[in-house]
C-alpha cells in the first residue's frame, strides 16, 4: 500500500515539454518497481521516497506500513528518523551562525562547554564538523545506547581523546553531539528552535522536528531479520546534533529544494562545506560512505559516482536508516527513509534502493 505525492516537472507546451513529462513518468513508474523489490519486498514495512530535479519535485511518496499494529499507511507527510543525516542540517546551522558573526568555528569548543574535558577545551569547532577533532568517537556503549543530556555529558566527562586534534580522520557521533551544544550556547537556544528557524520553516518542512517523542503519525521502528520477519523495537532518540531529526518524505524533497536552490546553503557556504577537509599535514581526509576513498567536509561526505560529483550522507540507528544523495552539478537530490535498521548482513535497507534510483535517474531524466 502506498499512499502519497507526487509533481511532475513543470512542463510548458511543445514536443520538448512532452518527452520531458514522459521521462519523468516513466522514471516515478520505475522508481515505484524499485522501491517495491528492494525494499517492500524484502519485509521492511514502511519507506518514504524523495526525489528533486533542477529545482522541481518529480517524486515524494510515502509506501508501504507506517504502523503495522493499526494498519496505517505510510504517506508523503509520515515522518522518519534519519538518524546520521542529521549532521549535515547541524552543519548547516553551524555554517549559517558562523556566517552572521554568531559563532567562530575556528574558536575552542571550551569557550561554549567550559565543562568538557580539558583536552577536547581547545578543539576548534571546525574540527568537531570534519570528524578530525580526536573527540572520542562514541560515548554510547551501542547503538541501542540512549543517555539523556545528564548521563551522556558524564560520560563526556570522563573520556579521553583518540587522537591529537586534527592528526586523523575518525567519524565521531560524540563530536557532533559537543557541536550541537556549542551552538545552543553561542545562540542562546535549543537546537529543536535554531533548526525550525534556519532550516524547517525557511523551506516549508511542516512535520521535520527534533528529538521529539513518538506520537501517532510517526512511522513505528521495526526490525527486519534475514528471512524477512519484522519484530517491534523500541523508539530511541536518535541522539542530539548527531542525529535527532525527524521527517517525511514531502520534507525530505523540500529540503532537496532548498539545496539546489541555494536557499539551504547559498553558494558560498556551499563552496566551504563541500570541500575536503584537511589533516595537520596538510592531506585530505579518506574514509569510506559510498566507494573506497571518500572525503569528508562540512557535515557532508565528498564522493564520486558514475563520474559525477556526489555529496551524501547516511544514517541508522535501531528502527530506522536514511540515505541522503545530492548530485550537485546535475541538480538531482534523491532522500530514502526507512522504519527499519540494518539487516542481519549490516546493509541499511535503504542502500540498495538510494543506488538503484541513482543509477536510473542519472541514465534518464538527470542526463
Amino acid at each position: 500500500m502506498r499512499i502519497g505525492l507526487v509533481m511532475a516537472l513543470a512542463a510548458v507546451p511543445g514536443a520538448g515539454a512532452t518527452a520531458q513529462s514522459t521521462a519523468t513518468g516513466t522514471f516515478v513508474r520505475a522508481a515505484d518497481s524499485i522501491v517495491v523489490a528492494d525494499g517492500l519486498a524484502r519485509g521492511v514495512p514502511a519507506i518514504g521516497v524523495a526525489v528533486v530535479l533542477h529545482g522541481q519535485i518529480i517524486l515524494a511518496r510515502g509506501y508501504g506500513v507506517a504502523d503495522r499494529t493499526r494498519g496505517l499507511p505510510a504517506t508523503d507527510t509520515t515522518p522518519f528518523n534519519i538518524a546520521s543525516v542529521t549532521k549535515p542540517f547541524t552543519a548547516i546551522v553551524a555554517i549559517r551562525l558562523a556566517r552572521r558573526r554568531m559563532i567562530d568555528l575556528a574558536a575552542p569548543l571550551g569557550r561554549w562547554l567550559p565543562w568538557v574535558p580539558e583536552a577536547f577545551r581547545a578543539v576548534e569547532l571546525r574540527r568537531l564538523l570534519t570528524h578530525t577533532s580526536g573527540v572520542v568517537r562514541d560515548i554510547r556503549g551501542h547503538n541501542d545506547d540512549d543517555p539523556d543530556v545528564r548521563e551522556y555529558r558524564a560520560r563526556v566527562e570522563r573520556a579521553e581523546p583518540s587522537f591529537p586534534a586534527g592528526d586523523r580522520f575518525e567519524y565521531s557521533n560524540t563530536g557532533y553531539t559537543l557541536l550541537g551544544w556549542a551552538l545552543e550556547a553561542a545562540a542562546g537556544r535549543g537546537l529543536d528552535s535554531l533548526f525550525s528557524q534556519e532550516i524547517f520553516r525557511p523551506l516549508g518542512m511542516t512535520t521535520a522536528t527534533y528529538r521529539a517523542p513518538p506520537n501517532g503519525w510517526r512511522a513505528r521502528p521495526y526490525a527486519v531479520a534475514a528471512d524477512r520477519s519484522v519484530r517491534d523495537t523500541a523508539w530511541l532518540t536518535g541522539g542530539f546534533g548527531s542525529g535527532g531529526i525527524a521527517l517525511s518524505a514531502r520534507d525530505a524533497a523540500r529540503f532537496g529544494q532548498g539545496l539546489q536552490r541555494g536557499l539551504a546553503l547559498d553558494p558560498v557556504d556551499q563552496r566551504s562545506a563541500w570541500e575536503p577537509a584537511r589533516l595537520n599535514d596538510g592531506s585530505p581526509v579518506r574514509g569510506r560512505a559510498v566507494t573506497n576513498d571518500d572525503s569528508y567536509g562540512f557535515g557532508w561526505w565528498i564522493s564520486s559516482y558514475r563520474g559525477h560529483r556526489l555529496l551524501s550522507h547516511g544514517g541508522g540507528i535501531t528502527g530506522y536508516s536514511a540515505f541522503l544523495w545530492h548530485f550537485p552539478e546535475r541538480q538531482l537530490t534523491l532522500f530514502v527513509l526507512a522504519n527499519a535498521k540494518a539487516r542481519d548482513d549490516g546493509r541499511a535497507p535503504v542502500d540498495p534502493i538510494v543506488r538503484a534510483l541513482a543509477d536510473l535517474a542519472l541514465s534518464s531524466v538527470a542526463r
